[in-house]
Formats: structure tokens, C-alpha cells, sequence
């Protein structure tokens, strides 16, 4: 049993569950030297000259997004290196990490989903993520943490997963940080759902249609799947999966209108309201603001207003509760710092730039950033194209942060 091993069996002994209650902790990214950047060699290759030599490049892991294998922890004072594994493809073995194994049960457990606020004089700061993720985690988690662990609300997932550094960051600001956090800019529907509403329907004709086909020499297994669609039409069940190859053999038996109708049924599309979703969108955006406040300066976020900065971000709706952002994440940026300088690196993408507004609110903010390590340092910003990893997945959208681990 190694280290780690013991300390978990220790405190599962002695301490309660509560979050805080632990002596790790996940180390702000704007508060410590970076020692390492994990990421693969097409990466490095990437952003290598904006690397200072004297931070170790470790290109020996195999999963391309390097955040997400692992959670990287610390102790007070102790030099050791500790990490919540929850997939492989992270090296672990040469930086002699002391490991623990939870996989993951979806993509919301992986390192992206988990960021830190600095530590002040009166407390050891709040990790902050988006829900959903793994009950072994969230016990791990609770149970080690000397932070408070706080679930924000997102309703704009994509696959039901997003993670929480494509839309928020800690930003240094010398004697003083800020939280940069999203806002609700442009929601819009998808060119496919788009034209699912405007298919006009006679949804009877085609319900008592599929009633006729499954009166006709239907194999059962499909019958009782024409009849799960029938209810779900009329209310009577809220949930139904549908597979694709009864799909493409029930298309073969409609027109082309009744295919449209059918899809428009299955992705409940006739109740898309645009501006309903992103009034509701814009509710928990606020939610989430006060609840952050709260937790970091104890009162709602109208009275530490100064304390943060709002960049916009646009969704495109692909189907009922599926959502992507279509517009560059800023705070999916790369921050590391040695003694001399400290270097952010931001993303850009040649398919979708930022609008003017968002342009000059960034300038005018980076103009600000300086050290809290040492606000003497030298700053050093630039901008890595990542046109290519946007292209890759509709849910990661080129985000750089998801490419590159620092370790501290």
C-alpha cells in the first residue's frame, strides 16, 4: 500500500465526509509555479516556444486531452505529488505521482470539471465544478479535501457532459484575482432542428398510420416500439429510446413528410421555445454568480460585482437538452509561471473570432494581469490556433486548457 493508500484509510477512519474537512488540496492554477505541462507531441510542437526551459515537458502520456485522466492534489508542506486517476493515459509513473484509481462513469468526472480559487488568509478556498459526476469521486473528494466543494448548474450540456474550464477561470490581477465566467450571448437552433420546425404536421394522420403498420404482419419487438411512440406522442410516458436501425426501417415505409414528422416527435421539437431556453439559461447563469459569491466573499454577487468578469458565450441547440458552444472559450486558456515570467496562452480559431465587444473587453483586461506569486514579473500573452482540435469533437470546440496539465 503505498502512501497515498494509507493517508485515504487514515481519514476514512478518523474524519467525517463533509468537504474541508481533509488535508489536500487542489492547487489554484494562478497561485504556484508550474513545475511541468503534460501534453502529447503535437502540442508541444504547438505552443513549445512559449514555454520557458526551465519548466519540464512531459509528452509521455496517450490520451490527446491530457487534462482529463487525473485530478492532481497536494499537501501542505509536503512534497510529495498525489492524483485521483479516473482514466488512463496521463504519466504518472516518472513524476512518481502517489495514485489513487477511481475510474471514471462519464465525462464529468475528468480533471477539466474541477477548478480551484486561491487560498486566502481566512480560508482554503472552493473547488467548483459541474454536477454529475461519479458518487466514488464525490466521495473521494469530500472525504480528502481541505476546500469546500461547490456544484455550479449547467443546463446547456452537450452528451451530458461539460466541464466547468470552458466556462469559468481564475485570472491574477497582482494584489487581487478575479473570476472570469461566462454569460448567455446567442442561443440558436440548429440547421437540422431549424428545419425540423418548419415541417408542418398532421401528427394524427401519422400516429394512426404507425397504429396501421403495426397491424400488418409487424415482427412484435417492432410493434411495441410503434407503441412506445404512440404514447410518448400523447404524454402517457416521458422517455423513450429509439434505436437507429428501427429507424431505418420504419423509414422505409413513410414519405419523406412523415419522416419529418416523425423526427419532429422524437426530438419533441414542437416545443422548442428559443427565448424560453435561454431565459432559463440566463436564470441559472445567475444562480450560479450569487452562489460563487457567496461562497467566496460571502454575499451576493451584486455587491462583488468588481470581483468578476463576464465574456459571452453562444450555444447551438442540436437536439432536445443537447447544447454546443459555438464561440471560442476564453477561459479555456493555459496559464503556468516559473520565478521570471508569467505566461497565458489563449486559444483562436480561424471558423468563429470573437466579436468586437468581447475583443476589447479581453484587451482591456490583459492589459491588468500581473503575478500574485510576484506582481513584479514579466506577462506574457499569446494566442495559439486551435482551428484543428475544434474540428476534432462538437463538444470540445479547440479548447486549449483541455490540452495541456499543469503540475505545480
Amino acid at each position: 500500500m503505498n502512501y497515498f493508500k494509507k493517508y485515504l484509510k487514515y481519514k476514512k477512519k478518523y474524519l467525517n465526509l463533509k468537504g474541508g474537512a481533509g488535508l489536500m488540496f487542489i492547487p489554484s492554477e494562478i497561485q504556484y509555479n508550474t513545475n511541468t505541462l503534460f501534453m502529447l507531441d503535437n502540442i508541444h510542437r504547438l505552443v513549445g516556444n512559449y514555454i520557458p526551459e526551465n519548466i519540464i515537458i512531459n509528452t509521455n502520456g496517450t490520451n490527446q486531452f491530457q487534462q482529463d485522466p487525473a485530478i492532481f492534489l497536494k499537501i501542505k508542506d509536503d512534497i510529495n505529488d498525489y492524483a485521483i486517476q479516473v482514466k488512463e493515459g496521463l504519466d504518472l509513473e516518472t513524476n512518481n505521482f502517489q495514485v489513487l484509481n477511481v475510474p471514471f462513469e462519464n465525462g464529468n468526472d475528468f480533471g477539466g470539471n474541477f477548478i480551484s480559487s486561491p487560498f486566502t488568509t481566512s480560508s482554503n478556498g472552493c473547488v467548483f465544478y459541474f454536477g454529475n459526476i461519479n458518487i466514488n469521486l464525490l466521495h473521494n473528494l469530500q472525504t480528502n479535501l481541505s476546500q469546500n466543494l461547490v456544484e455550479l448548474s449547467c443546463n446547456f450540456k452537450y452528451n451530458g457532459e461539460r466541464h466547468i474550464d470552458e466556462c469559468m477561470c481564475f485570472m491574477p490581477y497582482g494584489n487581487e484575482w478575479k473570476i472570469w465566467i461566462y454569460y448567455i450571448n446567442e442561443v440558436k437552433l440548429s440547421n437540422y432542428l431549424q428545419s425540423l420546425e418548419s415541417t408542418e404536421c398532421n401528427y394524427n394522420e401519422l400516429i394512426d398510420f404507425l397504429i396501421k403498420i403495426s397491424e400488418k404482419n409487424t415482427p412484435d419487438d417492432k410493434k411495441e416500439i410503434i407503441f412506445e411512440i404512440v404514447r410518448y406522442y400523447r404524454r402517457e410516458i416521458e422517455f423513450i429510446n429509439i434505436s437507429d436501425q428501427f429507424i431505418k426501417w420504419i423509414n422505409k415505409k413513410l414519405l419523406p413528410p412523415q419522416i419529418k414528422c416523425l423526427e419532429k416527435i422524437l426530438n419533441k421539437s414542437e416545443t422548442i421555445n428559443i427565448e424560453h431556453i435561454k431565459n432559463l439559461l440566463k436564470e441559472e447563469h445567475i444562480y450560479n454568480l450569487n452562489l460563487i459569491s457567496h461562497h467566496l466573499f460571502g454575499r451576493d454577487f451584486t455587491f462583488n460585482r468588481d470581483k468578476f468578469v463576464l465574456f459571452p458565450i453562444d450555444l447551438e441547440m442540436t437536439s432536445q437538452n443537447n447544447f454546443k458552444i459555438t464561440s471560442p472559450p476564453i477561459f479555456n486558456r493555459v496559464i503556468y509561471e516559473n520565478d521570471q515570467n508569467l505566461c497565458i496562452l489563449f486559444s483562436k480559431n480561424d471558423d468563429k473570432n470573437f466579436d468586437v465587444h468581447t475583443l476589447e473587453l479581453l484587451k482591456s483586461e490583459t492589459k491588468k494581469i500581473k503575478s500574485i506569486i510576484d506582481p513584479n514579473k514579466s506577462v506574457h500573452i499569446a494566442e495559439i490556433n486551435t482551428t484543428l482540435f475544434a474540428n476534432t469533437e462538437s463538444n470540445i470546440g479547440g479548447n486549449l486548457h483541455c490540452l495541456i496539465k499543469n503540475k505545480y
